[in-house]
C-alpha cells in the first residue's frame, strides 16, 4: 500500500512529514459528467447503437468499448495498435 502513496517500501522508512494529512483539492470539472453530455457526433452516435447491440450490454469485444472510450475522452485519433485490435475484433464478430 506504501506505493500508493510514496516510493517508500517499507512503514519503517516513512517519516513524521510522511504522515501528515494531506489537503484535498476540488473535483475536477469532468467528475460527474455523463456520456450523454458528450457531444452527440455522428460517431459517438454510432458507437452508442453498438454499444447497446451488445449482448446484455456487455461488452464481448473489448477493443471496441476502447474505442468508444478514446473517442469520448480524447480528441485525437484512434491509435494504430487500437485499429488493428478493433479490426480483429469485427473479423470476430462477422464470422471471419
Amino acid at each position: 500500500m506504501y506505493d500508493l502513496f510514496q516510493n517508500k517500501d517499507q512503514a519503517a522508512e516513512l517519516t513524521s512529514a510522511d504522515l501528515k494529512p494531506f489537503t484535498p483539492v476540488a473535483d475536477p470539472s469532468f467528475i460527474n459528467e455523463k456520456v450523454a453530455d458528450l457531444p452527440q457526433t455522428a460517431a459517438m452516435k454510432a458507437l452508442e447503437r453498438q454499444s447497446r447491440a451488445m449482448a446484455k450490454g456487455e461488452d464481448t469485444q473489448g477493443p471496441i468499448l476502447e474505442q468508444i472510450d478514446w473517442q469520448a475522452t480524447t480528441g485525437r485519433p484512434i491509435p494504430p495498435a487500437l485499429k488493428q485490435e478493433l479490426a480483429k475484433a469485427r473479423a470476430a464478430a462477422d464470422g471471419g
